[in-house]
């Protein structure tokens, strides 16, 4: 297999959307907005990474479809606080819809601008990195004869900072002008459409690159001319004065400056091209064996060759040092038999100087995984690698290789491996890959993660055996094809015949085939084969006879994940089956047929074309086909078929029911619905693509141990966690109403009194019929709720300033309702500043008029705000049910002063009161060590303060077997004399309770808990249930007391979990809102905090005392070797000794520490 042959392994595949079908995913994309994870890096491959100018910004994006931009400072490399981490967003929907293709930015990376799959052909636009706002929007107009523009592939913006210059992969070649209209055209477009300045030559090769030629780089050598380097090589010069030129069959004319391929016997594809050295040389990355370095005038080539099937997957220049760096891919060899295309690790290759010294050998460095994109710092010696195991981007010195400056990893990882047990209740994955596995059904290697799907939470049983994914059945087995790693046919000997099938794909969307799985023949069905691709997997029956010249379509196209598939395995008894993605996720498909009919899920009236029956959580039902629709409109492939519009008689009805007896799946199925008395006509589209039952999101921390995880159905969004977490590590990329408009994400949090469903989530997981899930929420007949009827008035926080001066932070908070809902304007608004509550409304004896706009200017007072960076956040209720945020970082510039560390630490030992004999009363054990854990850590805590540390003076308040009212008078005397550079740590040791409804009567309003889930309370040691707000202090009041402290606030929960608290989430309940302290807590639910007489503490306040001993574990717990010991470092430390600690105590049951936020801050703590 040559390297030329890999093309599509690392091109663009193309994508096309019909105007009419665009406006469909318009509206559909708002009402059924796409859940993505957000879980605090990248997911999915990069296809851009650089430095701003300034290098004061990196930026990535590819498929995950936004722009991730993360502050650099030389001492500390990249930010990683999701707080100073901005991610602009474009308008963007399911599959490739977003996907970002070429970015580019401002000198000081203030603006930038995107391009790719827009959400309408050959969209562009403009983002603002700080606000997120879409600056300007636009796309081509479309005309009558102009060919499929097509994605974009690459962006400039022109020297003037204003316009910019954009190329699409039909070779075309544009000019726009961001300036913003005064209002949008009538198409949505902010901004005037761009104009065509010239077009690329169509390639040689069409058949290898479907007539379109690629442009690959962007370039502006003066002011009036537009320069672009294409896939085909040809380098093209464009006059800008040729704006307006244009018809849609004669582009306006440039000149061929060159072809950087004209040097050399092949005409390899061009890859990747970058202008560098003050733009007196182009950079090429070529689809085969090299990179060429070529003369800006063409009259000079140099020739950097790779290995033997090698290729360069991403380069990078310095401008300083003059180095290059290439990553170097290549397919594992496998010998000269056909053989599955299989990736080892990729190499970085750096060149000291290779225009003034070509011949020198490179230094070669190993990166684990795809080295999918390179970037060099402007000014310092660094290199950033996006590209890994897990999606990372990493930071490095070049002298200093193998300690990383920074790496950025979000709590997803990629299930290499997917399974599922024999007995059909868990499922598995393996986030490890196997870097030397040639088999595409087994990428994964190390330990299995487990999730019980009969009751929906992480299991260790290995009892239960795996099915793992069948690489033959009934004779059948799966062939790749010699050359083309996009071709694998299915083949069987049969009566001394060989039988060979080409199992069809579409190369376009679903790109190459990447894993497989068999089910052997049944009554019901032939052999059949899924095969995993892009976005999904396609299901094939193995059947010669439907084969047309030995070619065998798919039928059905399972389509959900949002990227690659990377394993797929199905159920024993073939009613369903698992695939992993690297999106991050585990997806669960439905093998049964729809009962309507089998691929599209409805039937007609044979006496006219009338919907009579629709299965509920089919394509037809996602298409929003409902039982008494009458189509007077059926358009198969854009084909009309049928069409009863305004007296027109095309087709039959007969025509139109046989179109719709077995629709061909990923074929455009186009309906016009009739108008009723009561609703007017309308259109909707299919493709006739299956969706999964629900989705699996597990997060994981850095030894890659679960400890998040979320669920959610694909139709409907309603969703199920455990965790503390699992449901802000996920949410909703939600479109504006205008294409001018900033898109939005919600957390699935931040609407978890509407789309929490644990009971229909946990019946749908052990049943897989997704019609009875819908039905149980929407009644008989149930009908797509628009989470437009939800959806917040989005609210708007303008900041006169961004640096807080000494008469405070004026700002004023706003919000418009869209359309008439008054629901959806706020009920409740919170201001915060970082975990402090400065105010909130209604104020006092006020209530908030629902049916009026939200207009309140405040002014923030300077003595709210610590040293540095401070996070303001507005959280908006309404009355639906939803939670509206906005968040904007200022900087308190203000010269450091004394910070003091200050500690409530208080614990239980004696809970004998709760054993006399009182009716009613629950009876605790005592603890034996509460008290020695309290006492040990104040002893540490004291030796953090003093000279040339982080704190003054340490002030620690040490309360054993307190009252109840001591909680509240402790807490309101530090909040009196708390200042915003101090810390607090707050530390519990004792045994917790769940107070249910039918205990007694609860708050009846509280910061966002359900009532339903019941009250956690902090058990004083005269504890009754029959008189908590006597006897207890709830976790509602704790944190609301703490959001009234103004400070850092770290809180350390040793709540023993003891009875029906086991079953609780106590984080959940402390943060139900997203805003609070860091908690860090000693066991998850479902587990007990153990003590131990080996150890005369806890286990979790052992493992802490640990850490903070630098006598002890304090080094090794200062992973960075700052010096200081991070909440990150702190955490990571004690999870990373639990597991030992319960070895030696002969305990088998686990505990496992938890924390909020999932990503703990990696700003220093304590400091000895």
């Amino acid at each position: 297999m040559t390297a030329n042959s890999l093309y599509f392994v690392i091109a663009a595949a193309t994508f096309f959307v019909e105007p009419a079908a665009a406006q469909q995913f318009d509206r559909r994309a708002r009402e059924e907005p796409e859940i993505v994870v957000e879980a605090g890096g990248r997911v999915g491959p990069c296809d851009v990474l650089r430095f701003t100018q300034d290098g004061k910004y990196l930026f990535a994006a590819g498929d995950d479809k936004v722009v991730r931009m993360w502050p650099h400072t030389v001492k500390d490399g990249l930010e990683t606080d999701r707080a100073k981490v901005s991610t602009p967003r474009w308008r963007a929907w399911r599959e490739q819809r977003g996907g970002i293709k070429a970015v580019d930015a401002t000198a000081d990376g203030a603006k930038v601008v995107v391009g790719g799959y827009g959400m309408k052909p050959s969209t562009v636009a403009v983002l603002d990195r700080a606000t997120g706002d879409t600056l300007a929007i636009t796309w081509p107009v479309s005309r009558e004869g102009d060919a499929n523009f097509n994605v974009v592939t690459a962006v400039a913006f022109h020297p003037d900072g204003n316009r910019v210059g954009f190329g699409t992969a039909d070779g075309s070649l544009w000019i726009w002008d961001t300036t913003r209209l005064k209002k949008p055209d009538l198409d949505g477009r902010s901004a005037a459409p761009p104009a065509r300045v010239g077009k690329h030559e169509p390639p040689k090769d069409r058949a290898a690159t479907g007539g379109f030629n690629l442009p690959r780089l962007i370039y502006f050598p003066d002011n009036g001319t537009l320069v672009s380097v294409a896939q085909s090589g040809q380098v093209y010069s464009c006059p800008l004065a040729n704006a307006g030129k244009d018809t849609p069959k004669q582009p306006p004319s440039g000149k061929e400056l060159f072809n950087v391929n004209a040097a050399e016997r092949d005409d390899a594809r061009v890859y990747r091209a970058e202008l560098i050295d003050d733009g007196k040389w182009l950079l090429i990355a070529s689809v085969d064996e090299k990179v060429l370095l070529c003369s800006a005038d063409g009259k000079k080539t140099i020739k950097l060759p790779l290995g033997a099937a090698q290729f360069p997957r991403s380069v990078a220049w310095c401008a300083k040092s003059r180095q290059l760096a290439i990553g170097v891919s290549g397919a594992l060899p496998t010998g000269d038999g056909p053989r599955f295309y299989s990736e080892g690790n990729d190499q970085i290759w750096i060149y000291a100087d290779p225009i003034a010294e070509p011949d020198l050998q490179p230094r070669k460095f190993q990166h684990a995984g795809r080295a999918e994109g390179l970037a060099f710092h402007p000014t310092e010696p660094q290199l950033a690698i996006a590209g890994g195991e897990a999606d990372e981007v990493t930071l490095r010195k070049l002298a200093d290789w193998d300690k990383p400056v920074s790496v950025v990893r979000g709590a997803g990882r990629r299930p290499w491996a997917v399974n599922v047990s024999e007995n059909g209740k868990i499922v598995g994955v393996q986030v490890e890959r196997d870097a030397k596995s040639l088999n595409p059904n087994a990428r994964g290697t190390g330990a299995w993660t487990r999730f019980d799907l009969s009751r929906l939470k992480p299991t260790l049983d290995e009892n239960q055996a795996w099915m793992n994914p069948r690489a033959e059945a009934d004779g059948w087995t799966v062939v790749p094809h010699r050359e083309n790693r996009f071709i694998w046919f299915a083949e069987r000997t049969q009566g001394g015949k060989k039988e060979s099938l080409q199992l069809l794909l579409n190369r376009g969307g679903d790109q190459a085939p990447t894993c497989f799985t068999f089910l052997p023949a049944s009554n019901e069905h032939p052999t059949r084969v899924i095969v995993g691709h892009y976005y999904g997997c396609t299901l094939f029956e193995l059947v010669p006879s439907r084969a047309k010249n030995g070619e065998l379509s798919g039928t059905k196209i399972f389509t959900g994940h949002a990227g690659e598939v990377t394993s797929v395995v199905a159920s024993k008894d073939q009613t369903w089956f698992a695939t992993g993605g690297t999106d991050q996720t585990v997806a669960a498909w439905a093998l049964k047929d729809w009962k309507g009919e089998p691929g599209l899920g409805a039937k007609f009236d044979e006496d006219g074309v009338c919907v009579a029956f629709v299965d509920a959580g089919s394509p037809a039902w996602e298409a929003g086909l409902r039982v008494g629709d009458v189509l007077d409109l059926l358009a198969v492939n854009k084909d009309v078929v049928f069409d009863r519009r305004g007296g027109a008689k095309i087709g039959t009805v007969a025509s139109a029911l046989e179109a719709l007896k077995t629709p061909r799946p990923g074929i455009e199925l186009f309906f016009g619905i009739a108008a009723k008395e009561t609703t007017p006509r309308r259109d909707t589209l299919t493709t006739v693509r299956q969706r999964p039952l629900w989705k699996w999101f597990p997060a994981f921390d850095a030894q890659n141990r679960m400890n998040d995880w979320v669920v959610w159905m694909w139709h409907g969004s309603y969703y199920h966690t455990k965790t503390a977490n699992g449901d802000r590590l996920v949410g909703w990329h939600v479109n504006h109403p205008e294409p001018s408009g900033r898109p939005a994400f919600y957390q699935l949090q931040q609407f978890e009194k509407l789309f929490h469903l644990p009971d229909v989530v946990e019946k749908l997981a052990v049943t897989g019929d997704v019609g009875a899930a819908l039905v149980a929420v929407g009644g008989e007949n149930p009908a797509l709720v628009p989470f437009t009827k939800y959806e917040p008035a989005p609210v708007r926080v303008a900041l006169k300033q961004l640096e807080v001066k000494e008469a405070g932070l004026p700002l004023t908070i706003s919000m418009r309702a869209r359309g008439t809902n008054p629901d959806l304007l706020p009920e409740r608004v919170e201001l915060w500043v970082n975990d402090h509550l400065v105010e909130k409304w209604p104020l006092p004896g006020k209530t908030l008029d629902s049916k009026k706009p939200f207009d309140e200017p405040f002014t923030i007072p300077a003595n709210k705000f610590r040293v540095g960076d401070n996070q303001v956040t507005v959280l908006a209720f309404n009355a639906a049910g939803g939670r509206a945020e906005e968040m904007h970082l200022v900087r308190n510039a203000r010269e450091e002063t004394d910070a003091n560390l200050l500690a409530l630490l208080t614990a239980v030992n004696d809970y004998s009161d709760t054993r006399k004999n009182v009716a009613g009363a629950r009876k605790f054990g005592d603890l034996k060590n509460a008290h020695d854990d309290a006492n040990a850590l104040s002893t540490e805590l004291e030796k953090y303060a003093g000279p040339k540390l982080l704190y003054a003076k340490a002030k620690v308040d040490l309360q054993l077997d307190p009252e109840r009212k001591t909680f509240a008078e402790e807490l309101a005397r530090i909040a009196a004399t708390a200042k915003p550079d101090d810390t607090l740590v707050v530390f519990f040791a004792g045994h917790g309770d769940l107070l249910m409804p039918k205990d007694g009567a609860l708050p009846k309003e509280g910061r966002g808990v359900l009532v339903g889930e019941g009250e956690f309370l902090f058990c004083c040691p005269n504890y009754s249930p029959l008189k908590p707000r006597a006897t207890a202090y709830s976790a509602e009041e704790l944190f609301a007391a703490l959001a009234k402290i103004n400070c850092r606030k770290i809180v350390l929960l040793d709540a023993c979990h003891s009875g029906r608290t086991t079953t609780a989430n106590v984080l959940r309940r402390c943060v139900p809102n997203g805003q609070g302290p860091m908690i860090i807590a000693a066991c998850d639910w479902g587990e007990q905090s153990y003590e131990h007489p080996k150890y005369g503490h806890g286990l979790f306040t052992f493992a802490l005392l640990d850490a903070l001993d630098t006598k002890k574990g304090y080094r090794k717990a200062d992973y960075d070797t700052d010096g200081a010991l991070s909440p990150d470092e702190l955490y990571g430390y004690v999870v990373s000794k639990l597991p030992s600690l319960l070895k030696g105590a002969g305990l088998k049951e686990p505990q496992t520490p938890v924390c909020f936020p999932h990503q703990l801050s990696k700003t220093p703590l304590l400091k000895r």
